[in-house]
């Protein structure tokens, strides 16, 4: 089985942030929206996870641009 690389998981991370960005400017436009308040809290769940794991593995997040605070950004 082929392993991913370094450089694919840090594109995909950027592409899954850049969607939260879009998706937190969605929501701010639609407050009350249930949608956009689900998508939200999807992206925060699923870079959260993936940030915690990355720490487990005592990798730089910074490599990842994962080394800001989730809650103050995506939630």
């Amino acid at each position: 089985m082929k392993k991913m690389s370094e450089s694919a998981l840090q594109y995909i991370l950027s592409r899954m942030l850049d969607n939260a960005n879009d998706t937190m400017k969605e929501l701010k436009n639609n407050p009350k929206d249930l949608f956009y308040q689900g998508k939200q809290l999807a992206y925060y769940e699923m870079i959260d996870t993936i940030k915690n794991e990355l720490e487990a593995h005592n990798q730089d997040l910074k490599e990842y641009g994962l080394d800001f605070d989730l809650e103050d950004k995506l939630l």
